[in-house]
């Protein structure tokens, strides 16, 4: 009578073994009952197959390791349905506590995207510029624009757009255009948007900054 297989490792190591199962290749995966994962004996396997990490017990694949030992004790061999039944069970849960991957990181923009972005900004600032205009000015998605266009400057979209129509306002101001022109050219909302957020930017207002190019 064949030698009864045995599970001799604790359930934190057969979780491991459970990964890198499920990494294998799905032709491969019953070939033997070694390939489960269910069979290795810590006093027998080469170190280099053991499973080189551990994580804390766990209830759930706990009860299910029991049911495994039970069945593969028994001098009946044990179907290969059963085990599939038993492993898939411990696949699901195993799945569905790994915790979810890393974010992608994210890329900084190229610098032809920032060159369109600048033209794109210079020719629009008299009027509004969504963030879906320059997301696709660089043909991504307007998450993944926000998100390198940080990374790139330092500053939110919106941050940058009204520092560039303050700039924008300061050239202006050197002219004798009246403020409330220099905030029309430069997109402002009205001319207590553009006194707040230039005050707010260079901690002057308009009038005193021009007043001290005097």
């Amino acid at each position: 009578m064949a030698r009864p297989l045995a599970i001799r490792m604790p359930v934190s190591a057969l979780r491991v073994c459970l990964e890198e199962w499920l990494s294998r290749p799905c032709g491969t995966r019953l070939c033997s009952r070694t390939a489960w994962g269910l069979s290795w004996d810590s006093t027998s396997v080469p170190a280099r197959q053991r499973p080189s990490r551990t994580v804390p017990e766990d209830a759930v694949l706990k009860a299910l390791e029991r049911a495994l030992r039970a069945a593969l004790a028994r001098p009946k061999p044990v179907s290969d349905l059963y085990l599939e039944h038993v492993t898939l069970a411990m696949r699901a849960y195993v799945s569905s506590t790994r915790p979810p991957a890393p974010p992608a990181p994210c890329r900084k923009l190229t610098a032809a995207q920032q060159r369109r972005i600048q033209r794109l900004v210079v020719s629009r600032l008299n009027g509004p510029i969504s963030l879906r205009e320059l997301a696709q000015d660089c043909g991504i998605s307007s998450g993944h624009f926000s998100r390198s266009f940080k990374q790139t400057t330092g500053q939110t979209p919106h941050q940058w757009l009204l520092d560039q129509r303050v700039e924008h306002a300061k050239r202006l101001l050197r002219s004798k255009s009246s403020l409330t022109e220099v905030a029309g050219a430069c997109g402002f909302a009205d001319l207590s948007h553009f006194i707040r957020v230039f005050t707010q930017r260079t901690s002057q207002s308009p009038t005193a900054w021009r007043r001290a190019l005097t």
